[in-house]
Order: structure tokens, then sequence, then C-alpha cells
């Protein structure tokens, strides 16, 4: 794969052992006896003066006796990964697996971690190394074709999602990707149909709900975006891309000050989403037609469950796995 964004990671030392020697001298002064002819001041003042070159510092201990590289432990990489420190943990799974290079799971935390820290390559060259050691390790096919859509290689996305409906026909979140992939290539028709498949899998995914309605606002069915939505909010409440989302379908569909309570939601979940920030400031100053009626979410967000059990009773089963054929699949889902 030719990654077209390759972005710099923080590199993170791992710690090692200090090794500390402490080196002692000894004195051979020498004592002067009462017999002696001439004193030591005097045998010192016949001497002729030379000068005499000190001998060479010691080199440091460090340089003298290099530290040894200590073993890095699976549960200290991960914790690393918990604390969202990707880059160090990437550092740290990385010298995990010197010591242990056929833990498929080792692998896959390190592209996960790499991934994280926008090191896509990194990321697909332990993905793909993880599925060398394990060919049926779902979550690192799943995340391989997340690389692949970051790096806005949908056709490869799509190839790798083959290769988990084989294992797993009825993954909500390859479907998911799949709607991804398919968006990316322009097909949003089958892209609705994935995100819909995705959907009637796993119900409460608001993510693939998310992304179902982005596709109906950027085709301007902000009518269908709403319902949609609100059921999104309703299941995720603390994702501030959601509550933005929201507040465009609002706004589009007349309903100001719901649309300013949304942004505002948006914005006090992260204030970094500048389009968020942008919506708010401008909805602020409009004036809402007093003849529209406020806005209920919670029924709103119902009828679009009421709209998934009208599909399930329309579609048709979902594939078993030794009914999938590869090349068909692959074409019916490239075809726009």
């Amino acid at each position: 794969m030719k990654l077209l964004n390759i972005l710099a990671v923080d590199v993170v030392a791992v710690a090692l052992l200090a090794t500390s020697i402490s080196v002692f001298g000894c004195n051979n002064d020498s004592a002067t006896t009462s017999d002696d002819a001439i004193t030591q001041t005097e045998r010192q003042a016949e001497m002729p003066v030379r000068e005499v070159t000190p001998p060479p510092a010691p080199e440091p201990v460090s340089a003298q006796m290099p530290s040894p590289k200590r073993e890095v432990t699976y549960a200290e990489a991960e914790a690393s990964y918990q604390e969202r420190n990707y880059g160090e943990a990437a550092t740290l799974f990385t010298a995990y697996l010197e010591a242990k290079p056929d833990n498929p799971w080792g692998h896959y935390m390190l592209g996960l971690s790499a991934w994280k820290s926008n090191d896509l390559e990194t990321a697909e060259q332990a993905f793909k190394r993880a599925l060398e050691l394990d060919p049926k390790h779902v979550k690192s096919m799943l995340n391989l074709s997340r690389v692949y859509l970051d790096a806005g290689e949908a056709e490869d996305a799509l190839e790798q999602l083959y290769d988990v409906f084989e294992v797993d026909p009825q993954s909500g979140v390859a479907y998911r990707l799949q709607g991804r992939a398919l968006h990316q290539l322009g097909d949003t028709t089958d892209a609705i149909h994935a995100y819909r498949d995705a959907i009637l899998i796993e119900s409460s995914d608001a993510w693939a709900i998310n992304n179902l309605a982005l596709i109906y606002i950027e085709q301007g069915r902000f009518d269908e975006a709403l319902p949609a939505l609100a059921r999104a909010a309703e299941l995720n409440e603390s994702a501030a891309v959601i509550r933005n989302n929201l507040g465009i379908a609002l706004e589009n569909t007349g309903h100001f000050r719901a649309a300013e309570e949304a942004y505002r939601a948006a914005v006090e979940l992260d204030a970094s989403i500048e389009s968020a920030n942008g919506n708010l400031a401008r909805v602020i100053e409009v004036v809402q037609d007093s003849s529209v009626e406020p806005v209920d979410l919670t029924a709103l967000a119902q009828s679009f469950v009421n709209d998934c059990e009208n599909w399930a009773a329309n579609v048709a089963p979902f594939p078993e796995e030794d009914s999938i054929d590869k090349e068909s699949f692959l074409e019916a889902e490239l075809t726009p």
C-alpha cells in the first residue's frame, strides 16, 4: 500500500536501569626516617624540575559498562496505552516484542498504539504481522482496514473487510467500516445500505447512525438526518461530533434555538472543534420563526427506531460464511 500521509510520531525513550559503580584509589606516600642525610624538602630541592603529564581521566562508568536493557512487560505497555500515551505505548510494545516476537496481541497493540499516534506505516506493518501469526485475528483485520481508510486507500480497506466477513459474516463494525469505504469511493447508495446493515446488527451503534445521517446531510436530506442524529445523540451523550451534526440538522430544519443548544453542548464537550464554535456563533444571531413548533428530540429518536424495525422487515437475511463469494461480493460493493 502506498501511504498518502505518514505523520510523525513522538519517540519516548525506554527507561534503563542505572548501574552505579564506585572506584576507590590508594595512597603510597613513603615516610622519611630520621637517619636520612638529606631531608625530604632538601631532596626535592636538589631534583630537577620536570613537567609531569597527568594520566588521562578514566572514562565515565556508563561508557565502560553500558547498562543492559530491561525487559518490558505487556501490562506495562498496555497501561501506557490505557493512559492514552500512545507514542510511549508504541515504543514500549516495540520493546516488548523484542522478547516476545510471536505474540499476535503484542503486534495488535503496537498497531493500535501507532495508529492512534498517526504512524500509519508502523500500524499497517504491525497489524499485518499479527495476522501472519493469527490469520483469523478479527480485531487486527478491522483496524488494518481503518488504517487503509485513514490513508485514503478505500479499495484496500474493502479487500480487508472481505476477510472479516469470511470469519464473522455478521460483524456490525465491519459493515460500518464498509460504509465508510464506499462513502470514500463516492458510492453513497451502497454506503447507506452498509450503514443500515450495521445498525440492524447492532442497533446501539451510534457511529453507524451518525455516519448514515452525515450522508443525508451531504445530500440535503435534513428531515431524514434529524431523527437519526437525535437517536445517535441519545445513545452517545459524550460525542461532540454527533452533537455538532445534530445542530446542523436542527438548524437546517428551522429549529435555531435547539440547534444553538446542540452546538453549545458540542463546544462544552470539546472546545477544540472549530466548526462547532463557528456554528454556535452564527446561530445565536438568527431569529427563529415564531410559528416553528418546539422540537421533541426524544420522539424523533423513537421514530428512527421505528424506521429501523421497518428495515428489518424488508431485508434479506445476512449471508452465512460459506455462501460468500469474494469476487462477486467485491464487484457488487464497488458498483456505482
